[in-house]
């Protein structure tokens, strides 16, 4: 398994290296059942503290992505794996309870909900994603890529959409919570990190490289492959889209990478690079 890690580049040694671990195990460049390296190895080979390893490890363990075998060490999983299983009543508890903290009354929650399931019959394919910003990317992605009629929701209004005559997408990582609730969904890869790493031409020393998006997952992920290219963070600019002024000084910089959705956003230009989220073999098989 190959892992980069840069120092000093804003991203906490920590993430990046659960990081790329996660998207090795989603995009299957980690197969299920795959020995991973040794805390020791892994902080030798980086010259870190063998603690930082070890909470990498606790956090993919904590996801369930990873596993503890007493004196053998650690393996991957797979999405898989895991079971994480939750009743009908506690999902809608918890869709209710956070609707209620953000200010909805409980008639415009229902009309929500309705309004969903009857806008769901007019579907080819809905995406369910818990992080509406990712959510509107592989709506984005799977809209231009397939021509489908394609909409979105969050994994607490399946019920109400469960009778819609459409097909259900979602991320590989998906598939422990929603594979009981939604036999038939289909669960998509996310686009492999090594792939994109060897397919980018690497820029000058010099040139200014702007990373664009309205999710700040990619924004992580990004960051953390342009370190695994050894690029120097002062030559990376963050932009989010949600931000006031995102758009400023994106003219003077080299190269612009971005997702699917903000391509659509900005002018186009040769120094765009669009990183999609999911899978080019996946998006074939829709």
């Amino acid at each position: 398994m190959k892992l980069w890690l840069a120092k000093d580049n804003g991203v906490p040694i920590k993430e990046q290296l659960a990081t790329q671990i996660l998207l090795g195990i989603a995009s299957g460049d980690i197969s299920p059942g795959d020995k991973l390296p040794s805390r020791a190895e892994l902080a030798r080979r980086f010259d870190i503290h063998e603690n930082t390893v070890s909470n990498a490890y606790r956090v993919l363990t904590e996801r369930g992505l990873v596993e503890f075998r007493s004196g053998a060490g650690f393996y991957a999983l797979g999405y898989f794996a895991r079971t994480n299983k939750k009743d009908l009543a506690s999902l809608a508890a918890r869709f209710y309870s956070e609707a209620i903290s953000m200010g909805y009354e409980s008639a415009d929650i229902l009309r929500a909900v309705n309004y969903c399931a009857a806008a769901g019959k007019g579907n080819d394919y809905v995406v369910v994603e818990e992080d509406p910003a990712l959510r509107e990317i592989m709506i984005q992605e799977v809209r231009s890529r397939s021509g489908a009629r394609v909409t979105g929701i969050h994994p607490l209004q399946i019920d109400a959409w469960k009778e819609a005559k459409c097909e259900f997408l979602a991320l590989e990582d998906e598939k422990p919570r929603l594979g009981e609730t939604i036999p038939t969904c289909r669960f998509l890869r996310v686009n492999s990190v090594t792939d994109a790493l060897k397919s980018a031409a690497r820029p000058s020393a010099d040139a200014l490289i702007a990373v664009v998006s309205g999710w700040e997952g990619f924004l992580k992920y990004s960051q953390t492959m342009l370190a695994a290219a050894a690029i120097d963070a002062d030559s990376i600019v963050l932009r989010l889209t949600s931000e006031k002024d995102w758009k400023r000084g994106l003219d003077s910089a080299s190269i612009i990478i971005c997702d699917s959705l903000t391509a659509s956003l900005l002018p186009e230009s040769e120094k765009i690079r669009v990183f999609p989220i999911i899978a080019s073999d996946s998006i074939e098989e829709i």
